[in-house]
């Protein structure tokens, strides 16, 4: 055989090792479909009927798979026998980290009404299981534990410096030391840390995030850290705030427009029991990755209209479900 054609099969070998390996790639069989925060409804819903959504279909190892194509997702009505809306996917995007390690800054409310709105102190224990998330994809990734709270002259404080997620001992004992006294300074908070984060950690080796918890409407921030005010310095730093909301007292409209407006998602908790599904999600969509869908009603549902859906996600042979509720403004 010629040098030539030995060097011609060898090519040939290597394509189809590759061809193989994403093949195998993008066939991960997916089984578990989480929701990863609320639909975001455009500015015109009532004329377009277009909202987004954040999707993460997992591997049964975990693994978040990146979806390819609309027709992997479908929509059915949950709530009735025959359906009385359609949704159409129109496209995805997967949104990933851009640098290796991911750098969080988890800021919790500890505000009065957290010791009825969380007796349990279940943000702390799901803040933890959030953190074990981060080590779980990358020992590099880094984190921080603040809380705001106007009580004792103080509107942020930090209670752990940055540090590797792999740091669990500090990290935890930092949690352990949140409270629940005073009002709240959420954007004074916010403000605060997004300073902090943006004078201790590199934005060449980190993507930087906040993940910002609270059960209240801001009523002690200084008169300039206004929500306008917040959005511009989280985007002039290129720092997106992830925003969970607990309770029926939170301004759900302003939270979501923080988290929309700075490249983030908001996500709601009915009760305390619910954050730690929510702080697992925002935990492997921050490391790994999510798929955000841009999808479309026909017809177009009235305000505040109630829908139950299932979202399935077929990939690598296989489908997974999840429930989703419908909230129309």
């Amino acid at each position: 055989m010629s040098r030539v054609m030995k060097i011609l099969m060898a090519v040939m070998l290597i394509v189809v090792l590759l061809v193989t390996g994403c093949k195998e790639q993008a066939a991960e069989a997916v089984d578990t479909v989480i929701i990863l925060g609320d639909p975001i409804y455009a500015a015109d819903f009532a004329t377009s009927g277009e909202f987004s959504l954040s999707v993460i279909p997992l591997t049964d190892d975990g693994i978040v798979i990146e979806l390819e194509n609309p027709s992997q997702v479908s929509f059915t009505e949950d709530s009735v026998a025959k359906a009385t809306y359609n949704i159409s996917v129109l496209d995805i995007d997967f949104v990933a980290p851009s640098a290796d390690k991911v750098a969080v800054g988890l800021l919790l409310d500890s505000s009065g009404s957290m010791s009825w709105n969380d007796p349990s102190d279940l943000r702390i224990s799901a803040s933890k299981g959030f953190i074990r998330k981060l080590l779980d994809n990358n020992t590099a990734n880094r984190a921080s534990v603040a809380d705001f709270g106007a009580s004792s002259n103080y509107y942020f404080r930090l209670l752990q410096a940055y540090t590797n997620v792999g740091d669990t001992v500090s990290l935890f004992s930092a949690l352990d030391s949140v409270t629940a006294s005073g009002g709240t300074p959420l954007y004074t908070g916010i403000h605060n840390d997004l300073e902090y984060t943006d004078t201790t950690v590199s934005a060449s080796q980190f993507d930087r995030v906040l993940l910002a918890l609270t059960d209240g409407m801001d009523n002690a921030s200084h008169p300039e850290d206004t929500l306008g005010a917040i959005i511009n310095i989280s985007n002039q730093k290129d720092i997106p705030v992830y925003v969970i909301g607990l309770g029926s007292s939170v301004n759900v409209y302003d939270l979501k427009r923080l988290a929309n407006n700075t490249g983030g998602v908001y996500a709601h908790a009915d009760s305390a029991g619910a954050l730690t599904k929510i702080f697992n999600a925002m935990g492997l969509g921050l490391s790994q990755g999510y798929n955000n869908l841009e999808a479309k009603f026909d017809p177009i549902p009235s305000g505040g209209a109630k829908i139950y859906t299932r979202v399935t996600i077929e990939a690598g042979g296989s489908t997974a479900s999840a429930i989703l509720i419908f909230d129309i403004p």
